[in-house]
């Protein structure tokens, strides 16, 4: 197996190493050297190397491939994490509802009972003696005065 390939490949790399952060013309004359570099180099190479570098770069692409295709919905679970714990997002569920929908709160369905009526026992209170009703707002004695001005 003759390894005049690697000279040129040699070229390349150091080329390459020079030249790496350079980004004038010198750059552009050292990417045209290491390109010409690459292709004579694989031009002189053995069979056996040009396999393995087939057999490589059919593998990346296929991985490569592989990462571009859509994944489904079933397969695509998006993980959220709050505070360090892990949750998974599952999609809204239908909520099927026999009753009345009053509202919603918060995303929530909302429901209320049918209401009773109830009797509403006054309780007797007394301030200082004299009796309250706890309907009355009590008002200062303040505020009334302004009010009648």
């Amino acid at each position: 197996m003759t390894w005049f390939f690697v000279t040129p490949l040699v070229i390349a790399l150091a080329v390459t190493f020079i030249f790496k952060n350079c980004a004038n013309e010198a750059a552009y004359l050292a990417g045209t050297i290491v390109t010409i570099s690459l292709i004579i180099s694989l031009f002189l190479a053995p069979w056996q190397i040009k396999a393995l570098l087939l057999i490589f770069v059919i593998l990346a692409s296929r991985k490569l491939l592989q990462s571009i295709h859509p994944v489904d919905d079933e397969e695509k679970k998006i993980n959220l994490t709050y505070r360090g714990a892990n949750y998974e997002a599952f999609p809204p569920s239908v909520e099927v509802c026999d009753g009345e929908i009053t509202g919603k709160y918060r995303g929530q369905i909302w429901r209320t009972p049918k209401l009773k009526n109830t009797t509403v026992v006054t309780a007797g209170m007394k301030y200082r003696g004299a009796p309250v009703k706890s309907e009355q707002a009590i008002v200062p004695a303040v505020e009334k005065d302004m009010n009648l001005e």
